[in-house]
C-alpha cells in the first residue's frame, strides 16, 4: 500500500536494498497482523510516526495499527518472504477503503486497510 497512490501488486526481489527502496524509508519493521481470513508479515517504515505519515492500517473501531507505505507478504519455513495466493489477495480487496483526511495543509483521499487485528 502507497497512501495516496493506493494498492499496488508488485514483484521484487526480498533485499533489504529493495524493501527500503519501495518503502522509501531507512529502516523496517516487520509486524503480524490478520486482516480478514489471513494473517499477513508486513513490512513497514519504522519512522512512520517520526515522517507524520498518514495512517495505513486501522482496526474495525478506526484505532490506528500502522503508518505509511507497507508491503504484505507471507513467509516460508525458512523465513524467506514469498508472495500472496490469488485468495488472499481477494479477500484484501474487502478491507481495502479509501479514506479523506486533512494532511499538512490539504485534504488527501488515500488507501486504508480496516479490519487489522494483532494476532
Amino acid at each position: 500500500m502507497y497512501g495516496d497512490r493506493g494498492c499496488n501488486e508488485l514483484v521484487f526481489h526480498d533485499t533489504l536494498e529493495n524493501i527500503y527502496k519501495i518503502l522509501d524509508v531507512k529502516t523496517i519493521d516487520v509486524a503480524v497482523r490478520k486482516i480478514g481470513n489471513f494473517t499477513y508479515d508486513i513490512i513497514c517504515g519504522d519512522e512512520g510516526l517520526l515522517k507524520d505519515s498518514l495512517p495505513s492500517a486501522v482496526t474495525d473501531k478506526d484505532e490506528v495499527q500502522l503508518v505509511g507505505n507497507l508491503l504484505l507478504v507471507n513467509h516460508d519455513e525458512e523465513g524467506n518472504f514469498t508472495s500472496l495466493t490469488d485468495e488472499q489477495i481477494e479477500d484484501l480487496g474487502k478491507h481495502l477503503v479509501m479514506a479523506m483526511m486533512a494532511y499538512r495543509g490539504d485534504t488527501r483521499v488515500y488507501g486504508l486497510l480496516k479490519g487489522v487485528e494483532y494476532v
